[in-house]
């Protein structure tokens, strides 16, 4: 789906705006958040950095959109 332009992608982090990446930043932005990106079946939620991301994707009539939570 980062492949995918026409899905739009959401970055949102506690105390911050929620970040809409331009086609250009997504994948600047995907760099940063493949390392720390958790699959949702691991026992422990906190990374060594302490600190993860949780995808998942939401639906509308419109269109998909790949949302990107940023827990800290």
């Amino acid at each position: 789906m980062i492949g995918d332009e026409t899905i739009p992608i959401a970055v949102a982090s506690i105390m911050s705006p929620m970040h809409w990446p331009t086609n250009r930043e997504r994948y600047e932005n995907w760099d940063s958040i493949k390392p720390l990106l958790l699959d949702g079946t691991k026992d422990e939620w906190i990374t060594d950095q302490h600190q993860f991301y949780v995808a998942s994707v939401w639906n509308s009539e419109a269109s998909d959109y790949l949302l990107f939570e940023h827990h800290h």
